[in-house]
């Protein structure tokens, strides 16, 4: 069982650059981890990775494990190699033409997982070679952490540093919960938390990720890595762009952020910090 599960969620905008995650992946200096990828149809652009020794589609519900070709060791494929990270590739086809692309094409990847702590990586990103060495190193010895966030960078479709943020980094603030009831600070390409079998909530689009770090903080404190571990990619087809937030949404993260108040109130009412 791996430490890592990176789950990676692929569709039509993210063609040009899935090839260039999966290489930021591959560069990581920690190395127990699995790299789920789930696309929403059959694109043909993932049959033809260089970094993907073997290919083939694989039904929803069944896990398919490949191996990088520069990892490989003398003998089949199919023997069990210690030690070597894999790739799960599945064909989600229940999300494909659906306004909750993110948060069903993700659950389908979760199911899959078999990671102690949980990482999204979306296919048009990349993390830094030093972002799970960080990240784990921080929930290995911090029991009462349940999700570490950081900072990122910003860069263009060429992969170049892009200013439409500001001037990088983009520094995200200091763990406070209850500054984050009132907006959605952690940025989720650098964030790993710990596998609760939590799932996203299929009726957002836009909020899935503010909504689901909410349930988290109702049982975790968060930490925040004031350093850029992940480079978030701006270009015209991104899938954030194409999203609008709607007032459902805003009612179910008020639902979880009532009972976050609660807890605060809780906290403050023994002395303690929230």
């Amino acid at each position: 069982m791996p430490k890592v599960s990176i789950i990676t969620g692929h569709y039509w905008g993210s063609a040009p650059f899935i090839q260039d995650c999966i290489d930021s992946v591959r560069a990581q200096t920690f190395r127990d981890f699995e790299h789920i990828i789930v696309a929403d149809d059959p694109l043909p652009e993932l049959k033809g990775l260089r970094r993907i020794a073997h290919f083939s589609w694989v039904d929803e519900g069944t896990i398919s494990h490949y191996i990088y070709e520069e990892d490989l060791i003398d003998g089949p494929v199919e023997s069990p190699l210690l030690h070597v990270p894999s790739v799960v590739i599945v064909n989600n086809t229940k999300a494909y033409g659906t306004p909750a692309i993110e948060g069903t094409s993700r659950n389908v990847a979760l199911g899959q997982a078999t990671g102690e702590y949980i990482k999204m990586l979306d296919g048009d990103d990349r993390i830094l070679p030093n972002c799970l060495e960080r990240e784990v190193q921080i929930l290995d010895s911090r029991p009462e952490i349940g999700l570490v966030y950081s900072d990122y960078d910003v860069i263009n479709e060429k992969g170049k540093p892009d200013n439409t943020y500001g001037p990088p980094p983009v520094l995200a603030p200091g763990w406070d919960l209850e500054e984050y009831l009132i907006r959605n600070y952690v940025p989720c390409l650098t964030v790993l938390y710990r596998d609760e079998e939590m799932r996203f909530n299929e009726q957002m689009h836009c909020w899935a990720d503010y909504e689901m770090w909410l349930r988290i903080a109702e049982k975790w404190d968060f930490y925040h890595i004031p350093e850029a571990l992940a480079q978030y990619r701006v270009h015209e087809d991104q899938l954030s762009r194409r999203l609008g937030e709607t007032l459902k949404e805003l009612y179910i993260c008020e639902e979880v952020k009532e009972r976050l108040r609660k807890r605060i109130s809780d906290m403050k009412s023994r002395g303690e910090r929230a």
